[in-house]
């Protein structure tokens, strides 16, 4: 799978672009504020049909052009088949083309998967678990997008269920019937709850050997040891089969029942989960150095990208967004030298011309990028 081409018309501060793109690699070299990252979230919105950065539609368009609407659109070569993509942005609402007619997000997830390495994705580990759990939740969605809608599922329950909890702060109703009313969200609540954790579960143990030897690969070193670990309650829960999961967050929603209600908020589910990286049987987060922890989540996307191939017998578009910056000279060699070996189209950001020399040629284009404005350089 492969972008042909692509065009931006007024988007962020891209006013007017069309950019043919090479099958293998390309980089995009420039100084930061002068749309590097713009670029791969154009890419990346026609693949997953949102953004990785906060974002409302309005901050969409470019700001000297609010008036005319936005488009970004591409040729993608799925296979043999050529699909046209397109992205139509209005100051409230954005529409998505496929082949000219309308598609859903969670369509174009499935037909066009991709991969985003960012910076704030490498500080994962040393930030708090809602990251690392939206990591996992990135790789569930990738292997198949109807987890999307589960996780989506999941959220709007847990929104319910802490609004009741609130009101019942605020302004609070009969025993008896709050009690009714909590018992039947958490029915529901429960179920999504299993879904949601079983999913995470599954997807860290099919691709946990992917990501022993990325990282072995990356420290260079056959004897290193690492693994990643669901934590559910203080419990490791890697192995728990659904009944397991079900009878622990169960038992778990019982023990916490008062202290949900005098606190007014939900205690209990995976919004409470964490997801830990060992590296030589230690907790990453406390006794690995930076480098190390960045290494252990480039180790954790590239499995998600072996586990996708291995699945679908493809590779999804690889976007990276400056995380070479992030690290040092030794592991940026290893990771260009991992990717090479993928047979992806790969995306990358840098501030540093003389990372495009570790790259090899026959397999690359290189861009400059200034003011919106991008120049091929070879």
């Amino acid at each position: 799978m492969e972008f042909k081409e692509l065009v931006i018309k007024n988007f962020r501060n891209i006013e007017d672009l069309e950019l043919s793109l090479n099958p293998r690699i390309n980089v995009f070299v420039g100084q930061n504020g002068h749309g590097k990252t713009n670029l791969l979230e154009a890419l990346y919105l026609l693949t997953r049909g949102q953004s990785f950065r906060p974002a409302v539609t309005e901050n969409f368009i470019n700001y000297n052009s609010k008036n005319n609407p936005g488009l970004i659109k591409t040729n993608i070569l799925d296979g043999e088949k050529e699909n046209r993509i397109q992205l139509k942005l209005g100051l409230k609402d954005k529409t998505f083309l496929l082949d000219e007619k309308k598609i859903n997000t969670a369509h174009l997830t499935k037909r066009f998967p991709s991969v985003l390495f960012s910076p704030e994705s490498l500080s994962a580990i040393k930030e708090g678990d809602e990251q690392r759990r939206r990591l996992l939740d990135e790789m569930i969605v990738l292997h198949q997008s109807q987890n999307a809608l589960m996780i989506a599922s999941f959220k709007k329950c847990l929104k319910t269920k802490n609004r009741l909890l609130k009101q019942q702060l605020k302004d609070p109703w009969p025993d008896a019937q709050f009690q009714n009313f909590l018992d039947a969200i958490n029915q529901t609540f429960l179920k999504s709850a299993v879904d949601l954790t079983e999913a995470r579960t599954k997807a860290i143990n099919a691709s946990h050997k992917y990501f022993i030897n990325s990282v072995r690969d990356i420290f260079n070193n056959e004897k290193i040891e690492s693994c990643i670990e669901y934590y559910i309650s203080g419990e490791r829960a890697n192995d728990w089969k659904r009944d397991q999961i079900h009878h622990a967050l169960k038992n778990r929603l019982l023990q916490l029942t008062r202290a949900e209600i005098s606190s007014g908020v939900s205690l209990v589910g995976p919004q409470k989960h964490d997801v830990k990286f060992f590296l030589q049987g230690k907790d990453a987060r406390y006794f690995s150095s930076q480098g190390q922890q960045r290494a252990l989540i480039l180790s954790f996307k590239i499995s998600q990208i072996m586990y996708h191939y291995t699945v679908y017998k493809s590779y999804p578009i690889l976007l990276l967004d400056d995380v070479m910056s992030e690290l040092d000279a030794d592991k940026r060699r290893k990771l260009v030298s991992l990717l090479e070996k993928i047979e992806s189209q790969i995306f990358i950001t840098t501030t540093d011309f003389q990372f495009s020399e570790e790259i090899n040629k026959q397999n690359c284009s290189l861009y400059e990028l200034c003011d919106g404005q991008v120049n091929r350089i070879c």
